[in-house]
């Protein structure tokens, strides 16, 4: 899509060059052997540095439905490459180069965008604005001293990017019909069927505080004694008590109930 980018710039820039002139748009490193080469007027675009603009990335995911309602496609959101270009100007003269620098100046304040009649290709499909502004070149090497050139006036054009990642269609299928019931009923596989406390003591499975299984205990089948009322229970000297339980048997007597009168 970079490709794309430098002939959206170039079909931009064009439309804003002076009328009459004959002049030249260029996306080549501005080295020795280059500049050799130029015969007419060139503005050069020289791409110098791509990051992606982390601040401006989103999180919000879109989910594509089609006339069903039914989901079909997942819109991951759009990212953004900020593209730094190096613009200079060579060729005829100094008139000539300051006047192809002045026009790409007048070009910005009219859009803060590449009007959309510029793009093409994937830019075009996306329909997502590509900004345009004029960067700093605060922090850039010396490029000349690099390039083996002698320096000249020279600008940052930044370029925002947008890219927009392929849908994700690879879904799961959607719920067609949902399975209600207990667990341990025949017809619901894979669940744990419900524990039995109707079987033998010490065989229905249990599961503990810790998470892991076990058995009930088994339960005492000799009744308990019957306490001495005569027992004493001592009580420690420090206060420390312990109370024993003790199971009572109570005598319930039931009186033959008599009517009395008025009674219906």
């Amino acid at each position: 899509m970079i490709h794309e980018a430098d002939e959206a710039l170039r079909s931009y820039l064009t439309s804003w060059l002076p009328a009459g002139a004959k002049q030249a748009i260029s996306f080549d490193a501005p080295n020795e052997e280059w500049v050799k080469g130029i015969k007419t007027p060139t503005l050069d675009l020289f791409l110098y540095d791509l990051a992606e603009n982390m601040d401006a990335r989103a999180g919000d995911w879109i989910e594509l439905r089609d006339e069903k309602g039914l989901l079909v496609a997942l819109q991951p959101p759009v990212r953004r490459y900020e593209l730094t270009y190096i613009v200079s100007a060579w060729g005829g003269t100094v008139a000539d180069q300051h006047a192809l620098l002045g026009a790409l100046l007048q070009s910005m304040p009219a859009y803060d965008d590449i009007p959309f009649e510029h793009l093409t290709g994937r830019l075009e499909e996306q329909g997502i604005a590509v900004r345009l502004r004029i960067g700093s070149l605060d922090g850039i090497p010396d490029l000349w001293s690099a390039l083996g050139q002698t320096p000249v006036t020279a600008l940052a054009l930044a370029l925002t990017l947008p890219v927009l990642p392929p849908q994700i269609t690879d879904l799961a299928p959607p719920a067609s019909s949902i399975d209600l019931g207990l667990a341990g009923q025949d017809g619901a596989p894979g669940r744990k069927p419900i524990p039995s406390f109707d079987e033998e003591p010490g065989s229905a499975p249990m599961r503990g505080d810790d998470g892991k299984e076990g058995r009930l205990p088994d339960l005492p089948t000799e009744p308990l004694p019957d306490p001495d009322p005569g027992a004493v229970v001592p009580v420690p000297a420090n206060g420390d008590r312990k109370w024993t339980a003790y199971r009572t048997r109570e005598t319930i007597s039931v009186k033959k109930a008599t009517k009395r009168p008025g009674d219906k």
